[in-house]
């Protein structure tokens, strides 16, 4: 039997860990390597127990996993010997991973090459996800009664002003924190599931919507 793992490091992910380098950015921004980052989120794994999780072979993860520890986005904090071969114990080195504000100025050389990866980041790893949970049967496109959703995509356009727009994206500031802080992590409701959000608001190169586009839009609503 392989020996038991004996917690060498720290096992306790810091609360942030800031992301200051391109480089950094476009490792953790690979639809593979988040999977594995928010997989280890919930705790220590190894690449075995990751290949299984993520329905793939341990081979297939070694090259992520590297990546992952030489940008310091995980580490070991234990190992042992399992058939005279040693195994790690990963963890995530933090909970949260913002990105420098430095790496969207557009002040920065890297801004043009930095800030894409960021979006596409963001939406193809939602898009992944709710591909996943709907090929899973966690997303049921059949249903639409209120109460009894599991899914919604909404996308729509509006002319505001520069006040309006920073008012409503304060607004989905403070729903995206309400949603964060609501988090029944010790829920005893046995269908409590961990649910995504994504937001974006933006302006758009649409100089006017014409009067047809909103009246369509309150019709479809009543």
């Amino acid at each position: 039997m392989p020996d038991e793992f004996q917690i060498e490091n720290n096992p306790q992910p810091d609360e942030k860990f800031v992301v200051n380098s391109l480089e950094t950015l476009k490792v953790m921004a690979d639809p593979n390597r988040l999977r594995i980052l928010e997989e280890m989120i919930e705790g220590p794994r190894t690449v075995k127990q990751l290949a299984s999780a993520l329905e793939t072979t341990p081979t297939k993860l070694y090259y992520h996993i590297n990546l992952l520890e030489e940008h310091g986005l995980i580490k070991v904090i234990s190992t042992r010997v399992v058939s005279g071969i040693i195994e790690k114990l990963y963890h995530v080195s933090a909970y949260q991973y913002p990105i420098d504000k430095s790496l969207l100025s557009l002040a920065e050389s890297s801004a043009e090459e930095g800030f894409p990866t960021i979006v596409s980041s963001v939406l193809d790893h939602t898009a992944t996800e709710i591909r996943r949970s709907i090929k899973s049967g966690l997303i049921d496109l059949q249903s639409h009664s209120k109460g009894h959703r599991t899914f919604m995509l909404i996308r729509t356009l509006s002319k505001l002003s520069s006040k309006k727009a920073d008012e409503f994206m304060t607004r989905f500031e403070e729903l995206m924190q309400e949603f964060n802080d609501c988090d029944e992590v010790e829920s005893p409701d046995p269908d409590a599931r961990v649910y995504g959000l994504t937001i974006a608001c933006y302006p758009t190169h649409h100089k006017n919507l014409p009067s047809e586009f909103k009246t369509k839009g309150k019709e479809e609503e009543k």
